[in-house]
């Protein structure tokens, strides 16, 4: 009886979470009330590819995937985490984006006439996303976009690619909780090599689920500069521990410092739904110091709830 009226009201909840996120009333409920509505829409309805306006820049995104979900029905999207992110951009600097996804954050760096190599291994998110977001914010001449993954050495991988809702989500292993996924192969290189082929960045950020530990492990001479660049890392520990069983985030976290980094913690606030690590040897400005605090500065995420 009770699943013949769910049934029921079936029809009558995907017409309210469409009218409802359409007419852009999900912006303006918290997410524990928006995110429930936007993933009742029909399917037909939120997965196709728009290109919107967000701090300042053109952005394509996929509305269907997780984060253009929030970035078109729901409200400003890690708001703290990107002004952070932009309060260290300076003109004329080199910026690596490890995990470059939809290429938000190059677009970002393209906004404050940073050079940026962006780096994704999936090529349809390279050919179909990054690419024309760089276009879209005239950054040909600043920006190069390299489909290969970091790793600990150079040479071919398996790639294993997302879910349609989950673009940007592709992994160098096979998660066991994930349905059949497709494969590809990719090229890899370390770290230090592609100082070699683009020169030493000024800022470097990695998100890039799990492959954070061979980054790490496969480059020894970037860290070492006692000039070198300030990183952004988002840790995934089970991923981690999928590729390096007796491996954990604050394992490569000491590594880090023993390297003579300092770190720092920003999470959102709001929803601490990710954690960004930040390593730092060069002083960082009063600007981006005013980010730290004792409410940023909060494990989130899915690094605290597998910590």
């Amino acid at each position: 009886m009770k699943q013949h009226i769910k049934q029921l009201l079936k029809p009558f909840v995907h017409l309210a979470a469409l009218v409802l996120s359409f007419a852009g009333v999900a912006k303006f409920l918290p997410r524990k009330f928006s995110f429930p509505i936007v993933i009742r829409i029909p399917r037909k309805y939120r997965e196709f590819d728009t290109v919107i306006k967000f701090r300042g820049i053109n952005l394509k995104i996929n509305v269907g995937s997780s984060t253009g979900q929030v970035l078109y029905f729901m409200d400003e999207y890690k708001p703290i985490q990107f002004s952070f992110f932009e309060s260290l951009l300076k003109p004329n600097t080199l910026f690596f984006d490890f995990g470059a996804n939809l290429g938000t954050l190059t677009a970002l760096a393209i906004k404050h006439n940073v050079k940026t190599i962006a780096f994704e291994p999936d090529p349809s998110l390279c050919q179909y996303y990054i690419r024309p977001t760089i276009a879209l914010n005239k950054g040909n001449e600043l920006t190069k976009v390299v489909c290969e993954a970091v790793a600990d050495k150079k040479g071919i991988a398996t790639f294993w690619l997302h879910r349609l809702n989950h673009l940007g989500s592709g992994r160098l292993y096979k998660a066991e909780w994930w349905e059949e996924s497709p494969t590809i192969t990719i090229p890899t290189d370390t770290l230090d090599n592609y100082v070699q082929r683009f020169g030493k960045p000024d800022l470097i950020k990695m998100h890039i689920e799990g492959a954070e530990v061979l980054a790490i492990r496969g480059s020894k001479k970037i860290f070492e500069d006692p000039d070198a660049p300030t990183l952004i890392v988002e840790f995934h520990t089970v991923d981690i521990q999928a590729i390096s069983p007796n491996t954990s985030a604050d394992d490569l976290i000491n590594e880090l410092k023993g390297y003579g980094y300092e770190m720092k913690i920003l999470t959102e606030p709001k929803y601490k739904e990710s954690t960004w690590h930040v390593f730092f040897k060069k002083p960082l400005s009063e600007k981006t110091l005013k980010y730290f605090n004792s409410e940023t500065g909060r494990l989130g995420g899915y690094f605290s709830k597998y910590h």
